[in-house]
């Protein structure tokens, strides 16, 4: 039983990878429609580009119009990865949901390169090798109307609050207020959108 089932994982895994190469619009289409019924949920039409990884299919949900870059992934095997309308995923950017769920809102972009993961590794007990110890693992909300400029790197537990936008190569580790622009490593809150909206009514 155990040989049948890694003979049937092989023929999935060669399958999905077959698939993930296949150049032009017509890979694209091709995995639309050998894709989608693979996934927990899609609400409309979504592109993938070629040589994205995907993990997890049956604990992922696209909404409508999602876009995934050239080497982008998506890895969802112990939980889930929820994708909001219209959104996108940039070249090499990876979204890993080893333990706790990702929750990505609507209309929001995430730029090239970055990595979103909802654990890390405990290493509190140096007579125990890291690898050894574990992980803490925590949630990842983003709102909608997000954007996360290109090299960041956002860790467990974050909450990023609608309308905000993150700084190209910032490290986010704490939950960002709504319409907030943080920026930095470490990073923090340096300015506020909607009071920007206000000065320039005031001054202008």
């Amino acid at each position: 039983m155990i040989f049948f089932k890694k003979i049937l994982s092989f023929i999935f895994r060669s399958y999905i990878e077959v698939l993930s190469i296949l150049p032009t619009d017509i890979g694209v289409k091709i995995r639309y429609w050998a894709y989608k019924p693979l996934f927990n949920k899609v609400l409309g039409k979504f592109y993938i580009s070629r040589n994205v990884k995907i993990e997890g299919f049956s604990n992922i949900t696209l909404g409508k119009n999602v876009e995934l870059s050239y080497g982008s992934g998506l890895f969802a095997n112990n939980a889930n990865i929820n994708l909001g309308d219209r959104f996108f995923l940039g070249i090499n950017a990876s979204i890993e949901a080893s333990r706790e769920n990702i929750e990505i809102g609507d209309s929001c972009m995430i730029a090239a390169n970055c990595v979103l993961v909802s654990d890390d590794h405990k290493f509190s007990d140096t007579q125990v090798c890291i690898m050894d110890q574990g992980f803490k693992s925590a949630e990842i909300i983003i709102g909608n109307d997000v954007w996360i400029g290109s090299n960041c790197v956002i860790l467990k537990g974050v909450e990023i609050g609608k309308g905000s936008v993150v700084g190209a190569g910032s490290v986010v580790s704490k939950i960002i207020p709504p319409y907030s622009v943080f920026a930095g490593n470490p990073g923090k809150v340096i300015a506020n959108r909607k009071k920007r909206e206000m000065y320039k009514k005031i001054s202008g």
